[in-house]
């Protein structure tokens, strides 16, 4: 990525997450605490995704007919979609922070986030091309809301429910596994940072112990009255 297209992309996301620029961070405890968040705020959104899938489910059994439910669902999505991707690239960036703290030169985080990104997108492609709401694989994918909305006007409710509730099962899949890979990560890196705190604070306290050694006053010797002789003592 270019860095242009990185600019336009930050701009974007800090458009629709304002607090997104309070990550980048410098210093051990603020990212201990950043990666703890990322790490909640992941299995909260998990939770959702759980949660907006039965939502879905309990809708095609008695509520299909129902236009505007329908519709708040398509919305709600499209929103839990972007939030999935946002936290991504936050997280890719928390990484580099941790990177450049420790200068360190390691990219598995991002090759496993852009995996994922990529499997989300093409999991939810094939899904929309299986359902004939996607007709050309290579053409760039709209907005997914926007094209189950367009299903929905050609098809009809009950069309756009069934294709929004297999895609919300991918979506869950994609946002555990995102949890996963956010959970391990930010483990093996808060392990990492208190490990380094805790020898910086030993390193500190024998500091502070050798300078209170070099503070005591030493006991002054009583001089010598006279030089002795060759094999007698002084005195």
């Amino acid at each position: 990525m270019n860095n242009f297209a990185r600019v336009s992309l930050v701009l974007m996301l800090s458009s629709a997450c304002p607090a997104w620029s309070q990550w980048i961070v410098h210093d051990p405890l603020t990212l201990a605490k950043t990666l703890l968040h990322f790490k909640k705020q992941a299995e909260q959104m998990q939770q959702e995704a759980e949660h907006f899938g039965r939502q879905v489910q309990s809708l095609s059994e008695i509520g299909w007919q129902d236009t505007y439910k329908l519709e708040q669902q398509l919305r709600y999505f499209g929103s839990l979609q972007r939030r999935a991707k946002a936290l991504a690239f936050k997280y890719k960036l928390i990484d580099q922070d941790f990177n450049r703290l420790y200068s360190t030169k390691n990219d598995s985080v991002e090759k496993k986030m852009n995996a994922w990104d990529k499997q989300t997108e093409n999991s939810i492609r094939d899904s929309m091309k299986s359902h004939s709401v996607l007709n050309d694989s290579k053409r760039k994918m709209q907005s997914v809301s926007d094209l189950l909305k367009a299903q929905r006007r050609a098809q009809g409710n009950l069309a756009a429910l069934q294709t929004l509730g297999e895609l919300t099962g991918i979506m869950a899949r994609q946002i555990e596994e995102l949890k996963t890979i956010v959970a391990m990560d930010s483990r093996a890196k808060q392990s990492q940072l208190m490990e380094d705190r805790a020898l910086k604070k030993a390193a500190k306290e024998y500091g502070k112990h050798v300078m209170k050694d070099f503070a005591k006053p030493r006991k002054a010797k009583r001089p010598l009255k006279r030089l002795p002789t060759l094999g007698q003592s002084a005195y």
